[in-house]
């Protein structure tokens, strides 16, 4: 009886570490995922900055056309002129 009670338990440990292995194997998938994930949300991020900027200068040339005075050098302040509508 008392053999039979350690094949048991010997069945249950050898289970409770085959979940174990299987938890293991499953948290390194998910954190290869995240960390691929990560990489590309900062190109993204990093593009957007681009574009942003893009479009900074294309908006401070637009408000010197509009102001009437012809185009500008390249905006590269963090803060893009303030664009002012008079009615017609």
């Amino acid at each position: 009886m008392l053999v039979a009670e350690i094949a048991t338990a010997s069945n249950e440990q050898s289970q409770g570490i085959g979940q174990v292995t299987t938890a293991v194997a499953q948290m390194d998938k998910v954190t290869q995922s995240s960390a691929a994930s990560s990489e590309e949300s900062a190109a993204a991020a990093e593009e957007l900055s681009a574009q942003s900027l893009t479009l900074k200068d294309a908006v401070a040339t637009l408000q010197h056309l509009v102001d009437g005075n012809g185009r500008p050098s390249k905006v590269t302040s963090a803060k893009a002129p303030a664009v002012v509508r008079t009615a017609p």
